[in-house]
């Protein structure tokens, strides 16, 4: 059960994994209407993303009964509440002001750096003349 764990974790966390994987389900209607993997990866994003990975999350619980179908469900139900709480701790993480103030010094550190360079690179062209 930990490998489908871990598989249920990776298409609802990698966005990659699960268009590949919703594209290999929808490939011959993809075939049919003559539609690119590059294409069809196009077209889902947003929220589209959010739709598809519950649906195929829940197709996966809908096809085991009893125990395994709790167990999974159970599982979906972790990764989400999971997200969710990763989700909320980025939001707060970025509206740490320490986080702006440390974006603003290490930009002017490098800004005054990259300026040093460019004016030594001026120096050394027209010290020739």
């Amino acid at each position: 059960m930990e490998n489908k764990g871990k598989l249920l974790a990776q298409l609802a966390e990698d966005p990659f994994t699960l268009v590949d994987t919703l594209y290999a389900i929808c490939k011959p209607q993809c075939d049919e209407r003559e539609i690119t993997e590059e294409e069809f990866g196009a077209g889902v994003v947003g929220n589209a993303i959010d739709t598809a990975t519950a649906m195929l999350l829940e197709g996966v619980m809908n096809l085991f009964h009893g125990e395994k179908r709790r167990a999974i469900k159970k599982a979906i139900e972790k990764l989400n509440t999971l997200q969710q709480k990763r989700g909320e701790a980025m939001l707060k993480m970025l509206d740490d002001p320490r986080l702006a103030a440390k974006l603003d010094a290490d930009f002017e550190a490098e800004s005054a750096q990259r300026l040093e360079e460019v004016l030594k690179q001026l120096d050394e062209l027209t010290a020739g003349r």
